[in-house]
């Protein structure tokens, strides 16, 4: 259905060119990824929608049988067994164009690649950072990191880095997700994910993550997220909960955890006490209040 190559100047130009209930699809798609990486810039390129963010973000266009979508090879990785059920090659799927869109991974996908794009960029403009796991040899810089990146910060108890001496001694520490973002052999940055419990289902809650003010804003929480993620998942956890910045985690495809009924054991603002799924379905059927584990409420006396 792509039809001949006219030179589209805008999306609008694009989508008008196909019959009506095409037309709607497209504009549905266009709203979602948008919706998902509100600070992308449209564009035409390859004569195809784009979406800009720090680089090519995804593009997409319609055919006779299909929608195409193209994620970038990343995109297609990370999400290649819920995109299992459509034909894809490297970099691009195609969704049939007479079944329903797959809107919700749509939209997973975006977030997912905008987080890539913004850690990306950041990257280049410093040497290079390297994620990995902590080790004993690490604690006394991490407690230096922690300290340092919670001092200032007006939500801050002061005590995160005696939660995470406390969080690596109890039974909800999982070593595989204590890590350290490294830049020239200095640790500029941590992540700790801990077992959780919402209801009878375990989950995980992401608390601290810390990067040193000097090295905060070029993207290493990011990476830190990130690549927390991508363990998680090979470790077989279904998903992720915490308290953070309504504006900073929902690129990481973090929503408010009200939305599936999970509900927090202390007093936070709904808008960031959030949740994200690491597979499609990690939250479904689960709601209930969050129990994290009890060193997340017993504070130092130091």
């Amino acid at each position: 259905m792509q039809r001949e190559k006219a030179a589209f100047e805008t999306i609008d130009d694009y989508i008008k060119q196909f019959p009506p209930e095409v037309k709607e699809k497209l504009e549905k798609l266009r709203t979602v990824i948008k919706d998902a990486a509100p600070d992308s810039v449209e564009r035409i390129s390859y004569q195809m929608p784009t979406f800009y963010l720090q680089g090519n973000l995804v593009h997409f266009a319609a055919f006779e049988r299909h929608i195409g979508f193209y994620p970038a090879p990343s995109g297609i990785e990370e999400f290649k067994n819920e995109l299992a059920g459509y034909k894809s090659s490297k970099g691009a799927v195609q969704f049939p164009i007479d079944k329903p869109l797959p809107y919700e991974l749509i939209s997973r996908i975006v977030r997912f690649r905008a987080g890539e794009n913004i850690a990306a960029a950041a990257g280049k403009k410093k040497k290079k950072i390297t994620i990995r796991r902590e080790t004993e040899k690490d604690f006394e810089a991490v407690h230096r990191v922690v300290k340092a990146a919670f001092e200032k910060a007006g939500h801050s108890n002061g005590d995160e880095q005696e939660l995470v001496g406390r969080l690596r001694k109890s039974d909800s520490f999982i070593p595989e997700l204590s890590l350290v973002a490294e830049h020239d052999g200095r640790i500029v940055g941590h992540i700790l994910f801990t077992k959780a419990m919402i209801g009878g289902s375990v989950s995980l809650a992401m608390a601290p993550l810390s990067v040193l003010p000097e090295y905060q804003n070029q993207g290493i929480g990011g990476k830190l997220i990130l690549e927390g993620h991508r363990i998680a998942k090979k470790l077989g956890y279904r998903s992720v909960i915490l308290v953070g910045h309504a504006d900073y985690y929902p690129r990481f495809g973090y929503s408010p955890a009200g939305r599936w009924g999970i509900k927090a054991s202390f007093d936070v603002p709904d808008e960031n006490f959030m949740a994200a799924e690491l597979v499609k379905g990690g939250l479904d059927y689960v709601s209930g209040i969050v129990e994290h584990a009890a060193e997340f409420f017993i504070e130092s006396t130091s």
